[in-house]
């Protein structure tokens, strides 16, 4: 799921065309491993802070039961620490095919 809004002055068709090109680096650049590790840090310290709040940790709980079970919440964080730059490379070639695609425009009325 990917989402954006143009700036002023850039047609949709053209914020179109910039997301696939940046999901073209995705499949064929090589990903810098210090960015691969501020994501990962990211994602990490979203998960500790989330889970201060008691609501979250019961909202967390009852979504990971809800697909699977509610023990592997203990387990998400090091699921991303175990993603690799290959293996985003491999996933966004399967993925990222305009074939895959559906494309949704919301105008504003005038």
């Amino acid at each position: 799921h990917i989402t954006g809004k143009p700036c002023d002055g850039v047609s949709l068709e053209e914020a179109e065309q910039a997301v696939w090109e940046e999901l073209e680096k995705l499949k064929h650049e090589p990903i810098d491993p210090r960015e691969l590790e501020k994501v990962k840090n990211r994602y990490e310290s979203e998960q500790i802070f989330s889970n201060i709040n008691y609501l979250n940790v019961a909202t967390n709980l009852a979504f990971f039961e809800l697909i699977g079970r509610a023990e592997d919440i203990n387990h998400e964080v090091e699921k991303y620490r175990a993603v690799t730059a290959e293996r985003i490379k491999e996933v966004a070639q399967r993925t990222f095919v305009r074939e895959n695609c559906s494309v949704l425009y919301y105008k504003a009325k005038k």
